[in-house]
């Protein structure tokens, strides 16, 4: 039993190996700018470690020298000083020791300073690097991965793990090293002083590491669900308070209180439980060391009674007995803080991990600047195995024709503008923009070349300015006037306190849903793409905003192809093109007046809608008499 758990433990300490080297071969290269700065707090770190040692001499030197006879030889170990030929005098060896302990407290003091100030700097940006690195990627990974994650627990790798990863990459090796080398030293002094005494005080020793090494594993483990539960509570804050105003206008805060307070429970009990383990290792460290103390005051006040060693010997001795377990305590707290820091840069390794499933081929090249002619030829594709979203469709469309794609819920409109923004690479078939297959071109250089409206449209909680010129960062401001002019949007900006200047409130929520529309048709006319997407952004506005965005759309159309998800078929009327899709297949396409005479589904969903539109036309009528 004792040898497996044995080789249990051997595996395990191999395990947490394995997995420090591949977190230092992920984010080492992050700490190579810092070298230098690690060199200087390194240095630093050895005249912190010679203070430490220093400390405890003067005090010695008071109490043989001056409280006891000043006439006896100092005693360095083995070496002998006679301090007479120093000084003949008692003050004047007090005033020495005195000054000495004052300087090396300042010389301590300074030396600390620089030595935190360097580590503390240098893990600020070896945070900063890998959070960019880790923000990076994000953007980079394909929707599948962001469709099935969690924006909070996506925040909380980016923000609260890679800070306790800085523990491990910077602070808790020069903490390491500092304890280690402090605690040899002082190994090497006391044994040169007194081998016996100094074996009485490490018989305890190998039990303090194998206490260290066994709860260390445990608290990494708990860490690591903490870290978890805590991911999955921060998602749950982020979706409540992003979805406030519906929250509220369903009176569902109670609702939102009890969620929030189920997963706020399962957080804390784990965070209980490896609060509870550190406790136990704190009082394990405790016990072990109380019971080395013994040791060293029982074997050497002895020592002292027999006249084996001095009281000032003794002191120095307990000092650095103190202070020998003080590096081990904080070795301790350190294998504390790896395991959370190891639970953590797990987290966002296995982020890096995860490779972009849409990138630029190896022969991929700047895509020149469209005609707008797209093509799709048996393109089959599926989010999920067996479950086709799109299936053998084919169909081309002319440079600058106006297209509407329409179709039930879930027939695959978004799917088909998903593909050619290549957020989606199809499983079989070719798509291409002017006769070129998109994957010969740069993501980058193709999307740059396709503006896209939505029905519901997304700002940022920046400037107007700022939010506009995201279709054109190099935009100047005469420029972003004039695309807010041609999208009606200039009016209202002018009107606003700050202008053009107004910071929006998150996802533009200080705004109407017509104002942020306008503000988004702007963006896309600054960007001035050959190809443009929109989604019914006029759906649900009221008439005089959407004859406003209509016009503002009609503007932005001019001289390019224009592909329209369609959500009313009474806005499609004068459509080049209408492709008719139902689960999945494209069962028809055609003009309007096609489609309605060779077409029962396209028939059906336009009578169902002019139904409804002429249902809400009456009722708007009833309720409104006088008009």
């Amino acid at each position: 039993m004792a040898l497996l758990k044995l080789r249990i433990g051997a595996a395990t300490t191999e395990a947490r190996l394995k997995d420090l080297r591949r977190i230092y071969s992920y984010f080492g290269t992050h700490l190579r700018p810092y070298y230098g700065k690690f060199s200087v707090a390194l240095a630093c770190t050895f005249g912190v470690i010679l203070m430490n040692l220093l400390r405890p001499w003067p005090i010695k030197v008071v109490f043989d020298y001056v409280l006891f006879d000043g006439e006896k030889p100092f005693r360095l170990g083995p070496i002998v000083v006679p301090l007479d030929v120093l000084t003949g005098s008692k003050v004047k060896v007090l005033t020495i020791a005195c000054s000495a302990i004052i300087g090396i407290a300042i010389l301590s003091g300074i030396l600390n300073y620089f030595q935190t100030w360097l580590v503390a700097s240098s893990g600020q940006g070896v945070v900063f690097a890998i959070r960019r690195r880790l923000f990076r990627h994000l953007q980079n990974l394909s929707l599948s991965f962001h469709d099935k994650s969690r924006s909070g627990d996506l925040l909380m790798r980016l923000t609260g793990d890679i800070n306790m990863l800085k523990e491990m990459l910077v602070a808790s090796v020069l903490t390491f090293l500092s304890s280690f080398l402090i605690l040899f030293g002082m190994i090497a002094i006391m044994f040169w002083m007194d081998w016996g005494l100094t074996l009485a005080a490490l018989s305890v020793v190998p039990f303090l590491f194998l206490a260290v090494f066994r709860i260390s594993g445990e608290i990494g483990r708990a860490s690591r669900r903490q870290r978890k539960k805590e991911s999955a509570l921060a998602t749950i804050a982020h979706e409540a308070m992003s979805s406030i105003k519906l929250v509220q206008s369903f009176a569902r805060q109670e609702l939102e209180n009890v969620r929030f307070k189920k997963y706020s429970r399962k957080s804390f009990k784990t965070g209980l439980r490896a609060t509870r383990l550190e406790a136990q290792l704190y009082r394990a460290v405790e016990i072990i060391l109380a019971f080395g103390t013994c040791f060293v005051i029982w074997f050497g006040v002895r020592k002292v009674l027999g006249g084996a060693l001095t009281p000032g010997d003794l002191i120095v001795f307990m000092a650095y007995l103190r202070q020998m377990y003080r590096p081990i305590r904080d070795i301790s707290k350190l294998t504390k803080r790896v395991a959370k820091a190891m639970a953590c840069g797990e987290r966002v390794i296995e982020v890096l991990e995860v490779e972009p499933k849409i990138r630029d081929s190896k022969h991929a090249v700047e895509a020149p600047r469209f005609r707008g002619a797209i093509s799709f030829k048996n393109v089959n594709f599926s989010y999920e195995p067996e479950k086709s979203a799109l299936k053998n469709v084919s169909f081309s469309i002319k440079p600058g024709q106006f297209v509407a794609i329409v179709g039930p819920t879930g027939a695959g409109k978004s799917t088909i503008v998903g593909l050619i923004l290549r957020l989606h690479d199809p499983q079989e078939g070719r798509i291409r923009i002017d006769g070129d297959n998109i994957r010969h071109y740069k993501l980058e250089s193709l999307r740059e070349q396709i503006g896209i409206v939505l029905q519901e449209p997304i700002l940022f909680g920046f400037s107007i300015r700022e939010n506009i010129a995201y279709g054109k960062p190099d935009a100047s401001i005469e420029e972003i006037i004039s695309a807010a002019g041609q999208a009606n949007a200039h009016e209202f900006i002018a009107r606003l306190p700050d202008g053009y200047e107004t910071i929006l409130g998150e996802r533009g929520a200080t705004l109407s849903v017509g104002q942020r529309q306008r503000i988004s048709i702007a963006r896309a006319i600054i960007k001035d793409a050959p190809i443009l997407i929109l989604d019914e952004p006029s759906m649900g506005l009221d008439p005089e905003t959407d004859m406003k965005v209509r016009e503002a759309i009609g503007r932005l159309a001019k001289g390019r192809t224009i592909l329209v998800i369609a959500h009313r078929l009474s806005t499609v009327h004068q459509a080049d093109q209408i492709l008719l899709l139902d689960h999945g297949e494209l069962v028809e396409k055609g003009t309007h007046n096609e489609l309605l005479e060779r077409s029962d589904l396209y028939n059906r969903l336009y009578k169902m809608q002019f139904t409804e539109e002429g249902l809400g036309s009456v009722s708007s009528q009833s309720s409104n008499p006088g008009t």
